[in-house]
Parts: structure tokens; sequence; C-alpha cells
């Protein structure tokens, strides 16, 4: 099965940035360390790992993941994601429909992309 994991952002571009921090460079991270875990499973769907940004910083917090519409395959994976993380101790910032997000919208197998917390807080 395939696995895609997709480290928002890159190259000449950085994402949010706050205090030096880019978060291109915390999703790299991230999707490589969740690329280790899942080796040995057998799945095929897309991730994709962002940061949100707020308007004031240490003012918000927590975890969204967003799919092209609801039900299937996708809505679970995003719902499976959404509960380890807020089991972990993130906020439940919910699951967010976002159909003319490119990534979801024309990847060819389940997709997610996942705001995993806010790079200014």
């Amino acid at each position: 099965m395939l696995i895609a994991l997709d480290a928002g952002h890159g190259g000449s571009d950085p994402g949010a940035v706050y205090n030096g921090r880019r978060e291109k460079d915390d999703n790299l991270k991230l999707a490589m360390a969740v690329g280790d875990i899942l080796k040995n499973e057998g799945m095929d769907v897309f991730v994709s790992f962002h940061r949100n940004s707020g308007e004031n910083p240490n003012a918000a917090s927590g975890v969204q993941v967003l799919i092209y519409s609801e039900g299937g395959e996708k809505e679970h994976l995003a719902e499976n994601i959404l509960d380890n993380l807020t089991d972990l101790g993130f906020k439940d910032l919910g699951i967010i429909e976002r159909p003319n997000l490119v990534v979801l919208k024309r990847t060819n197998m389940p997709a997610v992309l996942i705001e995993t917390g806010f790079i200014n807080n």
C-alpha cells in the first residue's frame, strides 16, 4: 500500500514564520517522524502537515484536520487522527471541509491536511 506524506511548504516558501521558526521546518520534521512510524503499516492515504498561525502570539492553540468533503475513508482517517491528537492533550478544533485546497481536491486517494497546532504558540 502507498502512504504519501507531504511536509507542507518548503523550498523558498517557508509558510508561517514566528521568531525565526519556519513552518516548513516543523512540517518536515513531523512528516519524517510519522514516515518512520508508518513504514511497516499498510495503508493508501495522503497526509499533508501544516501549522496554523494566529493573529496574536500565544492566543490560539489546538489541532484541525481538513478534508475535501464529508464521508468515506478520508473522514474516518481525519477522525482517527484528531482523536489520537486530542488523547495526547491537543485542543480539538474539529474537522473542516476545504474543497478548494489543491492537495485535497486533486489527490486520488483518501487525503487529509493536518494543522498541527499554532506556530506562534
